[in-house]
Formats: C-alpha cells, sequence, structure tokens
C-alpha cells in the first residue's frame, strides 16, 4: 500500500501536471528501465494500492497539509487498512509519516515502523538528491513485486520532478493548444456569417446571434486563460489560495514585459470580459475606448466581436504566456 498526503484538484483542472505527478512515482517505485505498459499492468493488477492519508479535497485549496484536520483519516485510512491488510505500507510524504510514527525519515535514509500491527518504510518525496533513498526502497519492494528494477542507477533519475514553476509553465502551453483548437472549431461558426440567406429567421442567427455568442464566448476564455495562469503564478510565490484582482495586478507589474503593451491590453480584455460576463455585453462607460482592439467594436452601447478581434485576443494570451514562461525561467 502506497500512501501519499491528499488528492488534488490538478487532477482535473491540470491534467499535464498530474500526468507528470503520476510518471514520478512510476519512476520512483519501479525504476527507470521498466516499460509504461508492464507498470501499468502490475498496479491494474494491484501489486501496489496507491491511496491517500486525507480522502477528500478542501474548500480552502491553499491549506498546508500540516493545517489539515484528521477527520478523514480517522474515520477511513485505519478501515482501509484493516480490510486490504496489506503486505507492506510506504509512504512517501514526510507528514503523513510523523501522524502515523509519529517521526519522519532522516535524509538519504529509510525509515521503518509499524502501524495497525503492519510493516511499514517511510522515505521522503522523491526529488533530486533522493535516488539512492529509492534504490534502497526498490530493493526491499523487489520481494512483494517481482516487476521493480532494484538495480543501480544514475543519480539523476529523479531529475524531472515537480519543480512547481516549470510544471505551470508546460501547463499553460497545454492549455494554449486547447484554445486554439477551440478556436478552430469556432471559425466555422463564423463562416456560416458569410453565407447568404433569404430567410429572415437564417440572417439573424447566422449574421447576429452565431457570431455574438461566439465571439463572446471565446473572449471569456482566452481571460479566464490569462487569470488562472497568473492566480498559479502567485500561489508559487505567495502559496496563497485567496488571490485578488490587486495582487494579479501587482504581478503583472513585475513581470519583465518585452512587449510593454500587454499589460494596457490585458485590463482592457479584463474589462470587455466583464462587460460580456456582468453586464451582457453593455459596455461599461466608465473604460476608454480610445485604445480598443482592431476585430472589437462598440455599437449603440454595446460590445462587438468580430473574427479579427476573437485573432487578436488569441495572439495576446499567446504573447502573455511567452512573458510567463520566460518570467518562470528567470525565477
Amino acid at each position: 500500500m502506497l500512501i501519499t498526503m491528499a488528492p488534488g484538484f490538478q487532477a482535473v483542472y491540470r491534467p499535464l501536471t498530474s500526468i507528470r505527478f503520476f510518471r514520478l512515482l512510476c519512476l520512483a517505485l519501479y525504476g527507470p528501465n521498466r516499460d509504461i505498459k508492464s507498470v501499468v499492468q502490475s498496479i491494474v493488477h494491484q501489486d501496489i494500492y496507491w491511496t491517500h492519508y486525507h480522502k477528500c479535497y478542501f474548500v480552502r485549496t491553499g491549506l498546508y497539509p500540516k493545517d489539515v484536520p484528521d477527520v478523514c483519516r480517522e474515520i477511513y485510512l485505519a478501515r482501509e487498512i484493516d480490510v486490504l491488510d496489506p503486505e507492506l505500507i510506504v509512504i512517501m510524504v514526510a507528514e503523513v509519516s510523523k501522524r502515523l510514527l509519529n517521526q519522519v525519515p532522516e535524509k538519504g535514509k529509510l525509515l521503518e515502523g509499524k502501524f495497525r500491527g503492519r510493516p511499514v518504510i517511510s522515505v521522503n518525496f522523491p526529488v533530486r538528491g533522493t535516488e539512492k533513498e529509492y534504490i534502497e526502497l526498490r530493493k526491499r519492494l523487489k520481494e512483494y513485486v517481482p516487476i521493480v528494477d532494484s538495480s543501480a542507477v544514475a543519480e539523476n533519475i529523479l531529475t524531472l520532478s515537480l519543480d512547481t514553476a516549470n510544471t505551470i509553465a508546460k501547463h499553460a502551453e497545454f492549455e494554449y493548444k486547447g484554445l486554439l483548437g477551440y478556436w478552430e472549431n469556432l471559425v466555422e461558426l463564423y463562416s456560416l456569417n458569410e453565407e447568404a440567406s433569404d430567410l429572415i429567421d437564417e440572417l439573424w442567427y447566422k449574421k447576429i446571434i452565431i457570431p455574438k455568442w461566439a465571439g463572446y464566448s471565446f473572449i471569456a476564455l482566452c481571460y479566464s486563460v490569462i487569470e488562472d495562469q497568473l492566480k498559479s503564478a502567485l500561489m508559487v510565490e505567495d502559496k496563497s489560495a485567496e488571490i485578488t484582482n490587486k495582487q494579479m495586478n501587482e504581478l503583472l507589474d513585475r513581470l519583465p514585459l518585452k512587449n510593454k503593451r500587454l499589460y494596457s491590453q490585458i485590463q482592457l480584455l479584463r474589462m470587455i470580459r466583464n462587460s460580456i460576463v456582468h453586464r451582457n455585453g453593455l459596455y461599461d462607460r466608465r473604460f476608454s475606448t480610445e485604445n480598443m482592439l482592431d476585430g472589437i467594436e462598440i455599437q449603440v452601447d454595446r460590445i462587438v466581436i468580430h473574427k479579427e478581434g476573437c485573432e487578436n485576443v488569441l495572439r495576446i494570451v499567446r504573447e502573455f504566456i511567452d512573458e510567463l514562461i520566460a518570467w518562470y525561467d528567470q525565477r
């Protein structure tokens, strides 16, 4: 039985990060010389059963493990262990080890003990510098799971560990590709605007309704991608789940933007998005239209998004992600 700390929202909202996390566990537990098909078959056959110390998400997702109450563990984990009766328990998080064994493993060493009468091995989480500990752990695991590769390997096996900034930067690219695919589908809706029709209802839908909602939905999604990436960057810096618009503006100020116009363009995009989401596209007169993006205009106090406007906003997202990745690389 493998025990880590808790499930994360990244499994739903950041699938690439979650996949990298799973890959890291496979490298650490099975070794680098096992093909992924054999590893997956081993997991499917339940040679290793992976569970969490905590079984649920938390409303305050920024809560550190040490601050999380033990309610889930007290109700479920002990019973789970009794029902499954594992031959060996492996703990991979120091905080879990502290709570179950009342001590944590020393750097470079495995910690052995017992919990509810079962043998336990506790090890520090797999990051760069823990390779030797995991060689020793795999030697022990091989007694229970023959497929495990217990041979010594180069010490850089875990260099692709879950560095937070690196994985978030990778996921920014991942999300942009999804956004690009979504736009390629929306282009077909805009093409309806170019088709002729003699029916007033068809003209209304093709010329007004469909382009309007295609543009509105795309602009709102683009800003959401930018906002989500800014929040992720702030969590890297401040480890906080409570993030305000003021904090995001401050982070934008600190980014060494090569494109100096990008800051004002993102602020303008926020205004457009807010008008779409909160005012059904009605323009908020408190904001200036002096530097309105090409392809976006105000018609009778209502924001109109043309195909060119969507393409310009997509360009802003691309430039923002490039700037953000550059900022991560400099950290």
